[in-house]
């Protein structure tokens, strides 16, 4: 029913308009599966029922899933539905043509995506801290073809005075100013950012994309910061990555 993971594509646009594909590929096959749309009041056909419990039990990381099947079925499909979303966003582009809307619509592809992978994890895995993006990574085979992700150029001006500020309290301040608060994912945004170190792993570079996605719809991580301190590179392939986990999610749940 599925097929073996390809390697990594050079270009992160391929690598998004080949996830989407596959994606939607086998939305349709979930849906095969369950045998209709799972809208509220629907349950699982008694022939599914045991099946859908026990793929659910094999990839929740603690093997208790917390959710009924009917509920996480929905949050399944609407999950693959909000990335499949994301990723059908070919040239993204929000506000006047500009560079600076053109990095408004990346950074809104990626937290639209990111959305839709968070749906799909708390329905399945169970969670989205350090263990749960390791894990997540290894089920959905990232850490072999998943590419360095180096960071903004330490020549970019506004980049190295933001640096440069006083630190608020217990973290550097840029990242106090763009709403980051604490844990593995604004871990990784520091480590990335502000201490200027590339992000080798996978669940590294998930954790970046978390960061990027709370800053964005929480925060105060405008596209004009993104612009000045160099981060919109890393737009893409981070939801390329986004992409081929969430891929990676629904190739483990149709396993035969």
């Amino acid at each position: 029913m599925t097929k073996e993971k390809p390697s990594r594509i050079q270009s992160p646009h391929l690598a998004i308009y080949q996830s989407q594909k596959e994606l939607n590929t086998l939305r349709r096959q979930w849906l095969e599966l369950l045998g209709c749309q799972p809208i509220p009041g629907w349950k699982p056909p008694e022939k599914i029922s045991g099946k859908l419990e026990n793929i659910l039990s094999q990839l929740h990381a603690n093997q208790k899933p917390e959710k009924d099947i009917a509920q996480a079925c929905r949050q399944i499909t609407a999950g693959a539905y909000l990335v499949g979303s994301a990723l059908e966003w070919r040239q993204p582009r929000l506000g006047n043509t500009s560079s600076v809307s053109e990095t408004r619509g990346a950074q809104w592809r990626l937290t639209v995506a990111w959305a839709g992978l968070e749906t799909l994890v708390h329905a399945t895995i169970g969670g989205l801290n350090c263990k749960h993006l390791e894990y997540l990574s290894k089920i959905a085979g990232l850490e072999g073809t998943t590419q360095r992700l180096p960071p903004p150029s330490p020549k970019m001006r506004n980049l190295k005075q933001a640096r440069q500020w006083p630190r608020s309290g217990d973290k550097p301040a840029m990242l106090e100013y763009i709403g980051i608060g604490k844990g593995f994912a604004s871990e990784m945004l520091s480590r990335w950012l502000y201490e200027g170190k590339s992000l080798v792993r996978a669940h590294e570079q998930l954790g970046l994309a978390q960061s990027i996605r709370h800053a964005t719809a929480h925060g105060a991580l405008s596209s004009s910061c993104l612009v000045s301190w160099g981060m919109r590179p890393a737009l893409a392939p981070l939801t390329a990555t986004i992409a081929e986990a969430s891929v990676g999610i629904f190739r483990a749940i149709l396993m035969d």
